[in-house]
């Protein structure tokens, strides 16, 4: 038996009020006993509800006027996908950054399984951590500001005829990695599309962009590889989490090759319209990459 729409928005509603309550108890609840929360790029893995209250308490702990909310919220089957943004102040220590009192925020994506009973079971977390170290002056990269907290409408599968067109496009583009195929990757693009990776500071204009970025890409990574873990066609979106995988072979934004091996999480989110894609969107965490490629200290 499947969560209702309405009973999974109940849910991510007191999830986000007792987010914004600071209440790690009340979050713990709503998800079940056995629950588990993975953090793309982090080693801890929350399991069990007393992990997931710890794992909460420890993000108040950071940010102790932290709030947020969710700027748009797609629903098919039992699963939720989430874009919320949050902001708060720098106030308890974050790894190895020790509290700065500097206002941070970032964009983030949740990917929630929902269990018949409408509590959580498997929440995927992605947050570009490097541009939370940033605002706080813990690493020099360029990055995207404190996002505003704007919310969008729930979309919910359709089921109409566009949806598996749009996912086998969306395929189509992804399967280009391994095939190297600049014209695979491009040919479902609108002209004027706009791409925003999250990690990076500035938006992908146009096609020609987006053609430019592929190709230093794989110049950068030769045997570039990318596995789907999940994708769903909602409306006109089509959203797909997966991992990316190559060895750092070639110069890339500034840096040199490091010929290090590179397998990092993430999600991304396309708008099509009349069949092309236009917009795009990309949630990772930096610090993931930056890891393996030796740029930063394990944390």
């Amino acid at each position: 038996m499947r969560t209702t729409t309405i009973g999974k928005q109940r849910t991510l509603e007191a999830i986000h009020g007792a987010m914004n309550a600071h209440d790690a108890k009340k979050l713990a609840s709503l998800f079940t006993e056995s629950a588990v929360i993975t953090d793309a790029g982090v080693p801890i893995v929350a399991r069990g509800r007393d992990s997931i209250e710890a794992r909460y308490r420890r993000s108040f702990d950071a940010f102790s006027d932290f709030t947020a909310a969710p700027s748009r919220i797609f629903v098919t089957g039992d699963v939720a996908i989430v874009e919320w943004s949050w902001r708060g102040t720098h106030t308890g220590d974050l790894g190895p950054a020790k509290a700065t009192h500097e206002p941070t925020g970032a964009a983030a994506v949740d990917v929630l399984w929902f269990a018949a009973d409408g509590r959580v079971e498997v929440l995927h977390s992605y947050c570009d951590w490097n541009t939370v170290l940033a605002h706080v002056g813990a690493s020099p990269a360029r990055v995207r500001p404190i996002p505003d907290l704007a919310t969008r409408p729930l979309i919910v599968t359709n089921g109409g005829e566009a949806e598996p067109q749009n996912l086998a496009m969306a395929r189509t583009m992804l399967g280009a990695w391994e095939k190297k195929s600049v014209s695979d990757f491009v040919q479902h693009l609108a002209d004027d599309e706009t791409w925003d990776d999250l990690t990076q500071a500035e938006t992908i204009r146009g096609k020609p962009a987006s053609k430019q970025l592929f190709a230093d890409w794989i110049k950068a990574f030769p045997d570039a590889k990318t596995d789907t873990m999940n994708a769903w066609a909602i409306g006109d979106f089509v959203i797909v989490e997966g991992t990316f995988s190559g060895t750092h072979q070639g110069a890339f934004a500034g840096i040199p090759p490091t010929k290090k091996s590179l397998h990092v999480h993430g999600i991304d989110i396309l708008q099509f319209d009349d069949g092309k894609i236009v917009k795009g969107w990309s949630y990772t965490n930096g610090l993931e990459a930056a890891t393996q490629l030796g740029l930063v200290p394990p944390r």
